[in-house]
């Protein structure tokens, strides 16, 4: 029977138990992080390399410690594109509405109505006004 005096919580002093520790709290972290898809297997590895002398009585000793994470799940939008009529210029704007043409109520920004890209409806009533255009169902009140 072999007699082994090794104790891995105190292996290079203590720096591989210190190293786990980390990698461990990475882990832990990972699996709470809630951008990242909680079904995926995490993995902490604990390799112990030996490389012996001529002799073999004794041995470089290297202890790694590396972890597999989950990676953040990715994030989806819809870009509406299209391109201006006046010049021909590429337009890309962020979808906001979530229907092409719909305005809707932003909760995060004082309710206020704004147009499928997230625009104040106040500020493109403004623009239009300085173009020019005029709103019918205003002009009827007047």
């Amino acid at each position: 029977m072999s007699e082994i005096n090794l104790n891995l919580a105190d292996l290079a002093g203590g720096a591989a138990q210190e190293r786990f520790m980390k990698a461990w709290e990475e882990v832990q972290n990972n699996v709470l992080d809630p951008n990242t898809d909680p079904k995926k297997a995490r993995a902490l590895t604990i390799k112990i390399s030996v490389k012996p002398n001529e002799n073999r009585d004794l041995v470089d000793t290297v202890v790694d410690v590396k972890t597999t994470l989950a990676p953040a799940v990715g994030v989806g939008t819809t870009i509406l594109l299209g391109r201006n009529a006046d010049t021909g210029q590429l337009v890309a704007n962020e979808l906001h509405s979530g229907v092409k043409g719909q305005t809707y109520i932003d909760p995060t920004d004082e309710f206020k109505v704004k147009t499928d890209i997230g625009q104040p409806i106040e500020e493109v009533e403004k623009q239009q006004q300085s173009n020019g255009i005029i709103d019918l169902q205003q002009h009827q009140k007047a």
